[in-house]
C-alpha cells in the first residue's frame, strides 16, 4: 500500500540508530522515539518549505504512526516540522 498525505501533511521515516558526521546520536529504542525522520512523502500544499528526502526534526510526539509494508512511518503536519538537519 502507498500512503500518499493530502494537504499540508507530511509522510516521514524515522531514521535508524547511528551516530552521524555532525555528532548527533540517534537512539532507536522501543522506549524512545527518534526526533530525525526522513521525508518520503509530501502533501500539495507543503510548498518550497522541505523537500523530498531531507531530514528534518520533528516533536518528539507529533504526529500518528502508519504501517506500510511492515514499514513503520509517522505522518505529521508541515508545522510539526521544526528545522532541517543538514
Amino acid at each position: 500500500m502507498r500512503i500518499t498525505p493530502l494537504f499540508d501533511r507530511v509522510l516521514l521515516r524515522p531514521m535508524t540508530e547511528e551516530l552521524r558526521d555532525s555528532g548527533i546520536y540517534v537512539p532507536q529504542t522501543g522506549t524512545e522515539k527518534s526526533q530525525l525522520m526522513k521525508v518520503e512523502e509530501l502533501g500539495p500544499d507543503c510548498g518550497n518549505v522541505i523537500s523530498l528526502g531531507d531530514t528534518v526534526i520533528v516533536h518528539k510526539y507529533a504526529g500518528i504512526e502508519l504501517y506500510s509494508n511492515e514499514e513503520r512511518f509517522i505522518m505529521v503536519k508541515l508545522h510539526d516540522v521544526m528545522g532541517v538537519a543538514k
